[in-house]
């Protein structure tokens, strides 16, 4: 049947029969040839493999594209990928400017989409099955592609959604909200998003509109103060 947005709260199920998903070709990039692989500037490296972590990851400093269809832009905050670079996992900072958008993703996947700022948003998939979308909360499309749809402003300015693509052949990460206040530990947990508050991870400071890559292998030792943060954990490491 077509694919259908979700309300649940939980993650959606896999699409069946899906191969792995070869991660697109990768951009020209201007930044120095000294630096490992990237894509759009991000390091396509597995965080359970690195020694730099926690990593600081501004959005000011993520490049925009602007998407396929559609006034708007995304900036991709980390993308997660298997030896061959077959696609794991991305996570997408979208700005929507307009009344209608798309956004594209490899086939064979589905994606999870999250409120944070901005008029509320509609969002359906390629035959346009739409549900609103509003400010913490997250609705599932089971689709690679995305179509949202802002219904006639009365707020101006734009709307800001955090996308996260997953391959449809495995179990996709959680994302949930939590509010973290005082010390703390995280287990599991492969980025924190901070919304509000102050938070630091580690000795390493977060500010408002980044990101922190962890080891969802290792535990991480938190302290914030009315810290309103999103955080990503991968099935395989939770099980771990």
């Amino acid at each position: 049947g077509s694919a259908r947005p979700s309300r649940t709260a939980g993650p959606p199920p896999p699409l069946g029969g899906a191969a792995s998903i070869r991660r697109p070709a990768l951009l020209s990039s201007d930044r120095e040839p000294a630096l490992p692989m990237t894509e759009n500037g991000i390091e396509l490296r597995s965080p359970a493999g690195s020694h730099d972590l926690p990593r600081l990851v501004p959005f000011r400093g993520l490049p925009r594209q602007p998407l396929q269809d559609g006034r708007g832009t995304v900036r991709e905050i980390h993308v997660e990928t298997a030896p061959g670079l077959d696609l794991r996992w991305q996570l997408q900072l979208v700005e929507l400017k307009g009344p209608r958008a798309t956004l594209l993703a490899p086939a064979g996947t589905h994606q999870r989409i999250v409120g944070l700022s901005g008029p509320q948003v509609s969002v359906g998939d390629a035959v346009d099955r739409v549900a609103a979308l509003g400010r913490d909360r997250a609705l599932s499309v089971r689709s690679p592609t995305i179509v949202f749809q802002r219904p006639r402003l009365r707020v101006a300015g734009a709307s800001v959604v955090v996308v996260l693509t997953a391959a449809a052949s495995g179990p996709p990460p959680r994302l949930s909200f939590r509010t973290l206040d005082d010390p703390t530990d995280l287990v599991g947990i492969s980025l924190v998003l901070l919304l509000q508050g102050e938070l630091r991870v580690d000795g390493v400071e977060a500010a408002r509109q980044s990101a922190l890559l962890l080891d969802p292998r290792t535990t991480s030792h938190v302290t914030a103060s009315a810290a309103r943060v999103l955080t990503l954990a991968e099935e395989s490491a939770a099980a771990d």
